[in-house]
């Protein structure tokens, strides 16, 4: 009740900033390593090629440039073949410690993220400002994954559109918390954007997925202006 509504028009992301954004940000892959990443992005692709539905929990830990986390949320995330589904923070929470460890708490009337697709629009219900946003989807992106971005690689890839798209290398797997080993259940991706429309939501991507279903554990997502020194970056963990 007592909402607004807004029409917009989605831009077709690859007819907008289409130019590169940059030199590829490692040397060539030797050939080995070359050979064991075409391996694990077929296998990604044919794993998930299957899918007409997904449903999951998410947590979600928000870093803004300090040591500790700033925002912590928790949501549910909902999909059904080819472009209807749901992302919905349920809970979003601020650190309201000074020091040491973080002390999350809510703030009255802050609220996080809910959007919902149709395949023709992608509704945006902003629960803070009591404005519901409604933007048409072009009939040429209409019928494939449009949750693509900002939060990429959840649903499913293609091998040769993520080949186009980015520069991808393996990487070492986390360690386990609890025994400090390196996780041999997982499979882990560093994923860089080669275009200015993937690069104005991310600069790189962290990709770690569970070696026996091939989906998404955890993702971190580093901002465009992320830096060593300014290490502002969401950790997405999905159950």
């Amino acid at each position: 009740s007592g909402s607004l509504t807004d029409q917009n028009q989605i831009p077709n992301p690859m007819q907008v900033n289409p130019q590169s954004v940059a030199q590829a940000p490692f040397d060539p892959l030797p050939a080995q390593l070359q050979s064991y990443l075409d391996a694990v992005l077929a296998h990604w692709a044919k794993e998930t090629a299957s899918i007409e539905t997904y449903r999951t929990d998410f947590k979600r830990w928000t870093f803004e440039g300090k040591p500790n986390h700033t925002k912590y949320a928790q949501g549910i995330i909902r999909y059904r073949k080819p472009d209807n589904g749901m992302l919905k923070v349920e809970e979003l929470l601020f650190d309201k410690g000074d020091k040491g460890a973080p002390a999350f708490a809510q703030l009255p009337g802050q609220f996080g993220e809910w959007y919902v697709c149709d395949g023709t629009n992608l509704h945006e219900f902003d629960r803070t400002e009591k404005v519901v946003k409604i933007y048409e989807i072009p009939a040429e992106l209409r019928g494939v994954n449009v949750f693509n971005s900002p939060l990429p690689f959840l649903f499913g890839v293609k091998a040769d559109e993520i080949n186009r798209r980015y520069w991808v290398r393996p990487v070492e797997p986390p360690a386990d918390a609890a025994t400090g080993k390196i996780r041999e259940d997982i499979v882990a991706l560093e994923v860089f954007p080669k275009f200015q429309t993937d690069a104005q939501n991310y600069s790189r991507v962290k990709v770690y997925l569970d070696r026996k279903e091939f989906l998404p554990v955890m993702l971190e997502v580093f901002q465009p202006n992320w830096t060593p020194a300014n290490n502002v970056m969401d950790t997405y963990q999905f159950d």
